[in-house]
């Protein structure tokens, strides 16, 4: 997940850039995603600190009035039409730079993304773009409240509505090829800074020990009498919160890159949102 704006504060200060992230990953054992991002830049160069270079982009990707919306993937498979947004849905685009080689980190405010939406992104990328669309990562942040970006899923809406989405299917390659491509033209000298917090209240692990010796996935929720049977959770969450920020050369705050494990459907209805 990016957050791209100029409020985001300092976490640590300069003695953990990125010259020196490589001890830290290790001594820290620092989530995955910290591992891949600065490694790559690491191996790919011994270029220090002051040679990072960031760009960061948004695109609108709030699909128009009428398109079918993510619903639950089972039978009777609901038709659910997205109505005007509650708030913009971005694919958002970081770029890093040290010495010729680039990094594309792109975060899209889609429930997941299909290998083949992702290979057509890439291929844009590549073409539009002096960066390798193999050093291109692009991810979802898995908000429910999104189109339907999956064909196969939207068979029973009206022939209108399932236009719709093919139309926002074929946009999103060439809107993350953008985001991309902005990012890329506004590279400028930065910093970054890693760190890892905790979050242990809004989390809770779907696997239930019962009553009965059994152990259930998210068992009748509504149903007063299976609740009552339930015992405790059969599992942990995973609480480590793992942040990347990237500041400018004035200090002022280009992007976070926040890595959090959490299933999150919060918002509901029929208004796109990126959620949290």
């Amino acid at each position: 997940m990016f957050h791209l704006d100029s409020s985001t504060p300092r976490l640590i200060d300069g003695s953990m850039m990125l010259q020196g992230l490589r001890c830290k990953v290790s001594e820290n054992r620092m989530t995955r995603f910290c591992l891949a991002l600065f490694v790559m830049l690491l191996l790919a160069t011994s270029a220090t600190a002051a040679e990072l270079r960031v760009g960061c982009a948004a695109v609108d990707i709030s699909p128009v009035a009428g398109t079918p919306m993510q619903a639950p993937q089972r039978p009777p498979y609901e038709i659910k039409l997205a109505t005007a947004a509650h708030d913009p849905l971005h694919v958002k685009a970081v770029v890093l730079a040290v010495g010729e080689r680039k990094v594309a980190l792109v975060v899209c405010d889609l429930t997941s993304i299909p290998v083949a939406l992702i290979e057509a992104a890439r291929k844009r990328i590549g073409e539009s773009t002096d960066i390798d669309p193999l050093w291109t990562m692009i991810s979802a942040t898995h908000t429910h409240t999104t189109p339907q970006i999956r064909p196969r899923f939207v068979t029973k809406a009206d022939e209108a509505a399932r236009a719709k989405t093919a139309a926002y299917v074929d946009s999103l390659p060439a809107r993350i090829a953008e985001a991309v491509r902005l990012a890329n033209e506004r590279l400028a000298p930065a910093s970054a800074a890693v760190a890892i917090g905790r979050e242990e209240t809004v989390s809770f692990n779907r696997r239930y020990r019962m009553a009965d010796g059994s152990v259930q996935t998210s068992p009748g929720k509504s149903d007063a009498a299976i609740v009552r049977n339930i015992l405790g959770a059969d599992g942990p969450i995973d609480p480590e919160v793992g942040v990347v920020t990237f500041d400018g050369a004035n200090g002022a705050s280009l992007a976070t890159l926040v890595n959090f494990a959490i299933h999150l459907d919060t918002i509901g209805g029929h208004e796109p949102s990126a959620d949290f």
